[in-house]
């Protein structure tokens, strides 16, 4: 092979938000989008996606205030897409894309057939991250291994936050599919301990030229998952650094928000003590039990001992 380049395909900056918790102003991410890049270029990474929950403004960020660091940054976002009829919910990178695009994208979320037919017109690279962790009921598992297969271009196989049994099971769905699939690693960091803990390696002096390998599966997965103690630890970097946030910038010129901040995150303390202990490890257990379901229907269908329940759902028009 030429020469291999390293890329951390999955990493989150400020700009990810966090719509679960209404009464504060919290975030799941603090990262600096140069920081994080820096970081993850000090660390052996070539390259670098910028991939924030359903936003550009990392990226955009970036090259904004760091036009040197262009080539090293891939443009990306991290959509949560619908599949409608069954409710499922996924998030799916898009790699390589624009201003343009992404507003493109956001207005098909809400039909992931859509969305995904609109990439592959547009030949945005897209792939399923942590592709297990919406999953929960069997009826749901089976419909599911019938239909994801072919839905991305790559499956992230490597994800560092996840427990290996879900990475493992990742690379199971994607052997189920009917042409070769990119297997893409990615730390998923959100914060900086994490940056750089996963990766995909592939040729490509440039990125769109690393980009073009991974779309034609010439890559492949390093780096290491985590386990849990590391996870909850990341958990409680973020919540340290909302509880932070409250005396700092993030609420500069709006006192009446920064007083409803404190007030919610005194009254909420207690459980922002307690609670994300037992909520990840909870949310880990319940991945680990629908990876390993996944595991052996896919097995099953590989052996041809399980039929598919459903129709595979042609997305090209």
């Amino acid at each position: 092979m030429g020469n291999l380049r390293k890329a951390d395909l999955h990493l989150h900056t400020r700009h990810s938000g966090w719509q679960r918790l209404r009464l504060v102003d919290a975030l799941d991410c603090y990262l600096d989008p140069v920081e994080a890049v820096e970081t993850a270029l000090g660390r052996g990474m070539d390259f670098v996606a910028l991939t924030d929950h359903d936003s550009i403004g990392g990226w955009q960020e970036v090259f904004a205030r760091r036009p040197d660091l262009r080539g090293r940054v891939i443009p990306g976002v991290e959509v949560e897409a619908t599949f409608p009829g069954w409710g499922l919910k996924v998030h799916i990178n898009f790699l390589g894309v624009d201003e343009m695009r992404f507003r493109q994208l956001e207005k098909r979320r809400g039909n992931a057939y859509d969305l995904l037919r609109y990439a592959r017109e547009q030949r945005l690279l897209a792939v399923l991250n942590h592709p297990l962790r919406t999953l929960w009921r069997k009826p749901r598992l089976r419909r599911f291994l019938a239909e994801a297969p072919d839905w991305c271009d790559g499956y992230e196989v490597l994800n560092s936050a996840s427990p290996m049994v879900g990475n493992c099971a990742a690379t199971d769905l994607a052997a189920l599919a009917k042409e070769p699939r990119a297997a893409v690693g990615g730390s998923d960091a959100h914060t900086l301990a994490r940056i750089a803990t996963a990766w995909t390696v592939a040729e490509g002096e440039t990125a769109g030229e690393f980009l073009d390998s991974v779309r034609r599966g010439a890559c492949s997965a390093g780096g290491r998952a985590s386990g849990l103690t590391e996870v909850i630890a990341d958990v409680y970097r973020v919540v340290g650094r909302y509880y932070a946030s409250l005396g700092g910038d993030m609420f500069r010129g709006a006192p009446a928000r920064r007083l409803r901040n404190l007030f919610w995150a005194t009254m909420l303390l207690p459980g922002a003590v307690l609670m994300p202990t037992f909520m990840t490890a909870l949310n880990d257990g319940q991945y680990r039990c629908t990876s390993h379901w996944i595991r052996r229907l896919a097995r099953k269908l590989q052996r041809g001992s399980l039929s598919e329940p459903y129709s595979q759902v042609e997305l090209q028009p």
